[in-house]
């Protein structure tokens, strides 16, 4: 396990390295501009038993500030990310995002729909869901 921790450690410093421009103010130029959450850190805390409390409480950081980016391109993914492997401890962060996340956009029929809000209600559910089958 001291090697499953160790690629951790070195996958958050990556994540961190990288991860400072998610704070930004300015649309990016483009989609491949726009750094994604990675889901390899969610995963590992999922399945990593041997996490120090540290170590986790920087993996609800990074989610937390993915979710809080001014991007869609970083929110919705995160919530994708996190719906997939996250644990019932980040319902509430999400129920306040499927509450209240301003992007919207209209579609062809003149509806308004709002993406990030949808994914953070399937990120509920899926949660929810595996809870439901341990």
């Amino acid at each position: 396990m001291k090697k499953v921790h160790m690629l951790f450690v070195v996958v958050l410093v990556i994540f961190v390295a990288i991860g400072v421009g998610l704070g930004r103010t300015e649309a990016p130029s483009d989609e491949a501009d726009v750094v994604k959450f990675d889901p390899a850190l969610v995963q590992l805390s999922a399945v990593s038993k041997d996490l120090s409390p540290a170590v986790r409480e920087q993996i609800r950081r990074a989610i937390i500030v993915g979710l809080r980016d001014s991007t869609v391109l970083v929110r919705q993914p995160t919530l994708e990310a996190v719906g997939e492997y996250g644990t019932a401890e980040m319902i509430p962060m999400f129920q306040e995002v499927a509450r209240s996340d301003p992007h919207s956009r209209i579609l062809d029929n003149g509806k308004r729909r709002f993406d990030v809000r949808d994914a953070a209600a399937k990120a509920i559910q899926s949660i929810e869901d595996r809870a439901k089958a341990r």
